[in-house]
């Protein structure tokens, strides 16, 4: 694991401390003290150069201070003890005033330029070591798989960089921010400063936060303008002197783009688990279907027999025979719906062909007449509607389903509507009746496999017809869904895309 570098010195060039002004006034006394051994060797304009490197060597140890203070110890030295009258600060030839102002001049000049450098080379020294922790950093971000290893990182970071106390929010679009670690209180970050992070898209400080002394700075974590989390640091006066501001945000950078890897690593891994359990439960239910059909055949076949024997040669014999064939007949139906889910949900080759809606609701009643006689089935389906471009036996199929399933689940004697229109590039049709209506709960989950409209012991059924209806109307580039009726019961609609049928040329004439 890279090791993150710690923080050796500030960015900004420290505050000289006593120590160099001593040094400065130290400096001076020494060059003092050399000039007048050397004084009768050396001309007095030469001894002014050792007072300007000591300038030099104060600037570039001790700063800016240090320098200009030995910069006007040195010219008041100069003046005192070697420029004559000795040992006195008046003047008597005024070329060395001319002398005097160039070496304070030069001595402040290079006083404030050596200082300068220092102050450049201390922030370019502190400038590499923050790259080299956003280096490590990244290098750690690439290897976390989780937002806490993420929020542990940041941590590190700021407080060995800056002294700064942060904590790190994790979030997805419509979803609320999570807090996922940071040795900042999560109760201290006030919830509004978090909803205005989740709508910005420039960092912005917080003042007087609950329970903190200093200020807050809050950095909305963002990747291709979807919000990713926030990340929200304490900065003290120290910090906010310094690149706190800057390491916070490249930092945040670096977590907004971990924490939208780790999002789409975690919806990839969801994706998978359901891929896989979809292609599961496709494998168990066609292995199913068909390993039942047969048996479920010979069964119906051998009650047929049964029936037909001198075996059944009592009523109570005949009802059971009866009742075996109706449940052999209920398996074999339900071994058909888990075939016919397992096949649209693997995907099936759609036989379009131009259809009358009449004969496609004709055909599907057809298939439930036996049921029909216990409800009152009213059909308005005019003949003048045009043509539709569909796979007419799944389309019966649809409209089967949602007939059955308004018999099984309205009481006998109530009314079943079906009927069609036409609106611009539609076909609709409507399954309505006036039983019981919808059961509480979100309606949409009643199109999911095995999803049944009431609890345990309602009517009999397999709980697929509905979702086979959803997947025919998809096939087909539609949709379908279920709304209340008025003044009770609820309304089925297949609403399915219509195109115009093409002109058909007309025969020539013999």
């Amino acid at each position: 694991m890279p090791v993150i570098p710690t923080a050796t010195h500030p960015v900004e060039v420290s505050r000289p401390r006593a120590s160099g002004y001593a040094a400065a006034l130290a400096i001076v006394a020494l060059v003092s003290v050399g000039g007048v051994l050397v004084l009768p060797d050396l001309a007095l304009t030469n001894l002014a150069m050792p007072y300007l490197l000591g300038v030099v060597g104060i600037a570039v140890r001790y700063g800016r201070g240090p320098a200009v203070l030995c910069a006007v110890s040195s010219v008041a030295a100069f003046d005192l003890l070697f420029v004559p009258p000795r040992f006195s600060l008046a003047v008597h030839d005024l070329e060395y005033l001319v002398t005097f102002a160039v070496m304070l001049l030069v001595g402040l000049v290079a006083a404030e330029l050596t200082a300068r450098l220092r102050a450049e080379a201390a922030r370019a020294a502190a400038r590499e070591q923050e790259t080299a922790a956003l280096y490590a950093a990244a290098e750690r971000f690439a290897g976390c798989y989780a937002a806490e290893q993420a929020a542990e990182i940041v941590q590190d970071v700021l407080r060995l960089q800056g002294g700064v106390r942060a904590q790190l929010w994790q979030c997805n679009a419509g979803e609320a921010a999570v807090p996922r670690g940071g040795d900042l209180p999560a109760a201290c970050v006030p919830a509004r400063a978090l909803s205005l992070a989740l709508e910005a898209d420039a960092p912005f400080d917080w003042a007087d936060p609950p329970a903190l002394e200093h200020d807050l700075r809050v950095q909305p974590l963002r990747v291709a303008g979807r919000p990713r989390g926030v990340l929200v640091a304490e900065l003290s006066p120290q910090a906010r002197e310094t690149r706190a501001r800057e390491l916070v945000a490249a930092l945040g950078a670096l977590a907004a783009t971990a924490l939208e890897r780790l999002h789409y690593v975690e919806v990839a891994q969801r994706t998978d688990i359901e891929m896989a359990r979809e292609r599961l439960r496709n494998t168990i239910l066609s292995a199913l279907s068909h390993d039942i059909r047969t048996p479920l055949t010979v069964l119906v076949g051998l009650s047929d027999a049964l029936a037909a024997s001198p075996l059944a040669n009592t009523p109570a014999t005949a009802q059971t025979l009866a009742s075996l064939r109706e449940q052999a007949l209920a398996l074999g139906a339900f071994a058909n719906d888990l075939i016919d889910m397992a096949r649209l949900q693997s995907g099936v080759a759609l036989r379009r062909e131009w259809e009358s809606m009449q004969e496609i609701v004709g055909a599907a009643v057809a298939t439930l007449e036996p049921q029909l006689p216990s409800h009152r089935l009213r059909i308005d389906v005019p003949a003048e509607l045009p043509l539709v471009e569909c796979d007419a036996v799944l389309a019966a199929r649809l409209v089967a389903n949602l007939l059955d399933n308004a018999l099984r689940y309205t009481p006998a004697g109530s009314e079943i509507r079906i009927s069609a229109s036409a609106p611009a590039g539609e076909m609709r049709l409507q399954v309505a009746d006036d039983g019981p209506g919808l059961p509480p709960g979100d309606a949409e989950a009643l199109f999911q496999p095995f999803a049944r409209g009431q609890a345990e012991g309602g009517p009999s059924g397999s709980g697929l017809g509905l979702s086979i209806c959803r997947a025919v109307a998809e096939l087909h580039g539609g949709h379908i869904g279920v709304t209340a009726n008025t003044p009770h019961g609820c309304i089925f609609e297949w609403v399915l895309p219509r195109r115009d049928m093409p002109a058909i040329d007309e025969e020539p004439a013999a």
